[in-house]
């Protein structure tokens, strides 16, 4: 094979991966999802299991008032539910406004902040629920949320639920973060197809849940993303995992799409300490399981090298023109990625940017992950940016 081969076999491979996790992946999954329909349960009423709700707290008085308030209106027996929250170390008025509320909420005051997940493991032996629910100090649940996410656990097969978090622009209009919204309904979509299949394992952070014997202790000597190595760690034991649609919380979008980087490069850094944990998920012997973490999650991970090969490929055969063709559209693509950004940083928004710059930057965030995973081998907390 000589180098003009190679470099169309490395455009070729690197682009047809791309398309595949993008758009195949997503079709077979629909496709598959059509002819698995899972038995609609009813929700339950009379015997309901008690449900723990965690919640790990940093310095959350903004928004603790309206959460509290939230709680306190879910429909489900408040003797058959408790709120367990642990404030990681906050120097506001994050404890006090949890101790004042009382009745089923419960306070584990931290005086030195530790991280997420070691709030959690803490807070789980204090669990008194058959079902532990996990959800941010900033997602405001529907109030069914928690009825339409033990409906699931039902069916014995069932370990985990993903509820449906809904994304929300600040005061309702159309704005530049419209990007966001567009690809997070993607994304749910794919959820709500892996959880036809019981294959879903990344969960939505704002709200999931899962039977506490399922629940083991997370990693807490590095940055994790819980919501992803509990329920990769659910399906591990042989449980399936679902997504409950009507399960609704809703959450702001970040402010810009600047915080929004941030925010998926502190997340890129969680999932990327997770390969020593998840790894047994891409073994070809957990069958369909592992179709979906190739697919959905390494595949996914692998884009931005993907794109740098597709990059490289081109720039050898730019003399022949589809190949030609096909680098001046991709520098063309990152050239208004980089206007988008150079705009953004001067207020300005233009809509047809919105996708070179979100899917650039996405992209991005993921190199830099990975960096700062390789870089930072101790560094379990986080500060929570935006949304």
């Amino acid at each position: 094979m000589d180098a003009t081969q190679a470099a169309r076999l490395l455009f070729w491979a690197c682009a047809g991966l791309i398309v595949y996790t993008y758009c195949g992946y997503p079709l077979l999954l629909w496709l598959f999802a059509r002819r698995a329909r899972r038995a609609v349960l009813p929700l339950p009423v009379g015997d309901l299991p008690f449900v723990s709700v965690l919640i790990a707290a940093y310095n959350e008085a903004a928004v603790l008032p309206a959460k509290l308030v939230n709680g306190a209106a879910l429909d489900y027996p408040a003797e058959r539910l408790e709120f367990l929250y642990g404030s990681d170390g906050s120097d506001d008025a994050t404890g006090d406004l949890i101790r004042a509320q009382g009745g089923n909420v419960h306070l584990h005051q931290y005086p030195a902040r530790q991280g997420k997940a070691a709030v959690l493991n803490k807070l789980a032996p204090h669990a008194r629920g058959e079902i532990l629910v996990f959800t941010d100090a900033n997602s405001m649940f529907e109030p069914d949320a928690v009825r339409q996410l033990v409906r699931h656990f039902q069916d014995p097969r069932v370990g985990g639920v993903c509820g449906r978090l809904v994304l929300q622009r600040a005061g309702g209009g159309a704005g530049p973060e419209a990007d966001e919204t567009l690809y997070w309904r993607y994304e749910s979509w794919i959820k709500a197809w892996e959880g036809q299949l019981g294959l879903l394992a990344a969960a939505n952070g704002g709200i999931y849940a899962v039977r506490k014997p399922l629940f083991q202790p997370l990693p807490t000597s590095r940055l994790v993303m819980d919501d992803l190595i509990i329920g990769g760690r659910v399906l591990l034991q042989g449980y399936q995992v679902t997504f409950a649609r009507g399960a609704v919380a809703r959450e702001s979008i970040a402010p810009d799409r600047r915080t929004e980087l941030r925010r998926k490069i502190r997340i890129s850094e969680g999932v990327f300490n997770l390969w020593p944990q998840l790894w047994p998920l891409l073994l070809p012997w957990r069958g369909a399981r592992a179709w979906m973490f190739w697919s959905h999650k390494a595949l996914r991970w692998m884009v931005p090298l993907l794109l740098m090969g597709v990059l490289a490929a081109s720039f050898g055969l730019w003399r022949e023109p589809f190949y030609g063709a096909a680098l001046l559209a991709q520098m063309a693509f990152y050239a208004a990625a980089a206007l988008g950004a150079w705009l953004e940083a001067r207020g300005h928004h233009p809509g047809w940017l919105s996708f070179p710059y979100y899917f650039t930057g996405a992209n991005l965030a993921l190199v830099l992950g990975f960096v700062r995973s390789l870089a930072r081998s101790n560094r379990p907390t986080w500060a929570r940016l935006g949304r």
